[in-house]
């Protein structure tokens, strides 16, 4: 995964947000039981693009909206991969 920009329609606002590697990581990293919200706004506001950081500081202020946003960035961000477990089957030695 590389440098990878997304455009997110909320509302009638477009909004552009470039997501690398480091910044997806440092989200990941960072999330925890208590500290989703303020991770979540952070991500956001650390990978908006310069132009839409006002209108993105006031569509913050709506309650629950960094979640939103950063859920649909990371399931943009993040491959869907087909991943398949299958058991291993031992025999037992007598």
């Amino acid at each position: 995964m590389s440098n990878q920009t997304f455009t997110l329609t909320i509302g009638e606002q477009d909004l552009t947000f470039t997501i690398t590697l480091d910044e997806y990581n440092r989200f990941v990293n960072g999330v925890s039981h208590k500290n989703k919200v303020a991770m979540a706004y952070n991500f956001c506001m650390q990978t908006v693009v310069a132009d839409d950081k006002d209108r993105l500081r006031q569509l913050l202020k709506q309650p629950a909206a960094e979640i939103q946003i950063a859920t649909a960035l990371m399931e943009a961000y993040v491959p869907e991969l087909n991943i398949v477990v299958k058991p291993v089957v031992t025999t037992a030695t007598t």
